[in-house]
């Protein structure tokens, strides 16, 4: 073997193997939309996982689920759901005329 290909297995080798990304919520969330009674309060906060009742609402209600966000992010969210015309801002407003 040469030194070449040597050094590519190393390479190839030392590369982290990372596991597969997990679909759901992970780590500590917020969830920043309308409140909406027995399902969830705006600002309520969930650590690994959302409830169940959340999870079956959002189910078929795609811009309820782009209101849960880290809660390291929720600084920088709460600017966006103030200004007019922002993307948080329209799935707010989205979310508050969803007939829920």
């Amino acid at each position: 073997m040469s030194e070449t290909e040597k050094s590519e297995n190393v390479k190839k080798e030392a590369v982290p193997r990372t596991a597969p990304k997990k679909k759901g919520v992970e780590g500590t969330v917020v969830y920043v939309g309308p409140d909406m009674p027995g399902i969830a309060k705006q600002y309520a906060v969930f650590n690994n996982g959302l409830p169940e009742a959340l999870k079956e609402f959002i189910k078929d209600r795609p811009v309820f689920r782009q209101l849960v966000v880290p809660v390291g992010q929720l600084p920088q969210v709460n600017v966006e759901l103030g200004k007019e015309g922002s993307a948080m801002n329209a799935l707010y407003r989205r979310a508050c005329e969803n007939n829920f």
